[in-house]
């Protein structure tokens, strides 16, 4: 998972005259940032005792908002933002309302905003968009810009010890769409409360996002 999104990029690349491109750069860089982790190539999941927790998320095309909702130890938080202009003009130029990369960005953002009820256990996640959860729990994506996204969230569970899990839930059964809806009277009725939204800076690199600019193609 963790390693695939940038050996696909390494392994298909052809050098001329020597000379690197910036993705690959990028790939050769986060490389780095990984084995100074100190991230064991093969490491044993332990079950944690305490309950499994689990991660609804979804977002909205347009305008574009990123939502989750949590249940742990018998609680539930929700928690909803709209990301940034610097966060949205990373992507490449296409006409679907970026509505994969945000259903991505939105897996970062649960995982982010609630990282305190994450970290050390085993989390559930659950995506409504085939193409989001498909990727991400493949490890790699076709677009570099979606693997960038998909590299930090797997990069992110192993340095904070989070057993991550990726599954499809239908649309219909996802609370999550309510607070990227920003509708809050049923998660309110729920005693579902709110958090204050978060989007961790392993997900913001600047010069990661500034030779995605300089590389992508429109």
């Amino acid at each position: 998972g963790l390693g695939d999104v940038y050996k696909r990029q390494l392994f298909t690349h052809k050098c001329k005259y020597g000379r690197l491109p910036r993705h690959v750069r990028l790939c050769l860089e986060w490389w780095t940032q990984v084995m100074r982790l100190e991230i064991s190539q093969l490491r044993k999941w332990s079950e944690s005792e305490r309950s499994v927790v689990q991660l609804f998320v979804d977002a909205r095309g347009t305008p574009p908002r990123l939502g989750a909702v949590i249940a742990v130890d018998n609680r539930g938080f929700y928690s909803d933002m709209e990301p940034s202009e610097d966060v949205l003009k990373n992507f490449r130029k296409r006409n679907d309302s970026q509505i994969m990369g945000l259903e991505l960005l939105a897996i970062a953002f649960g995982l982010s905003s609630f990282l305190e009820m994450c970290a050390g256990r085993t989390v559930r996640v659950w995506s409504d968009n085939v193409g989001a959860e498909s990727c991400a729990r493949r490890g790699s994506a076709k677009s570099f810009d979606h693997n960038c996204i998909v590299h930090c969230i797997w990069l992110f569970a192993a340095k904070y010890g989070i057993n991550l899990r990726i599954d499809r839930v239908p649309t219909k059964d996802n609370i999550s769409d309510l607070p990227s809806r920003e509708e809050y009277g049923l998660l309110e009725h729920a005693h579902i409360k709110p958090h204050k939204p978060h989007l961790c800076a392993e997900f913001l690199r600047p010069e990661a996002w500034k030779s995605l600019r300089l590389t992508s193609r429109v």
